[in-house]
């Protein structure tokens, strides 16, 4: 180790170190400014993407709401194809491909015919 001891390493590390930490805590108040200069220079670039964000929002709040009421409207469109729910009493076996669709409701189960439309 060239006669070095661990000591010395340390000694010599611990020297950095210190000398490092004066530096940062001297230098540090200069640093401020720049800080603030920053955020100052970020506050255009801030306004920018909220007016980019306020775009997006108004040009998403009509679509949105568009496939909201398309989503509506076939749902109604589905449920008036299909028909009411079919009533069978408890005690008697449901028919092949009918689904439960609520729970019981007194001794009755409404159920659903899969893939059977109404007419």
């Amino acid at each position: 180790m060239n006669g070095t001891s661990r000591g010395e390493i340390f000694d010599e590390a611990s020297n950095w170190l210190m000398g490092g930490g004066i530096m940062t805590l001297a230098l540090a108040p200069l640093a401020l400014p720049g800080i603030a200069l920053l955020m100052v220079a970020a506050l255009p670039l801030v306004a920018l993407g909220l007016a980019v964000a306020m775009v997006a929002a108004v040009v998403a709040a009509p679509v949105l709401l568009a496939r909201r009421i398309w989503r509506w409207v076939s749902a109604k469109q589905l449920d008036r194809h299909m028909g009411a729910a079919p009533v069978v009493p408890a005690d008697q076996e449901l028919p092949p491909g009918a689904t439960v669709v609520a729970g019981p409701a007194g001794d009755r189960l409404p159920v659903r015919l899969a893939g059977r439309p109404k007419g």
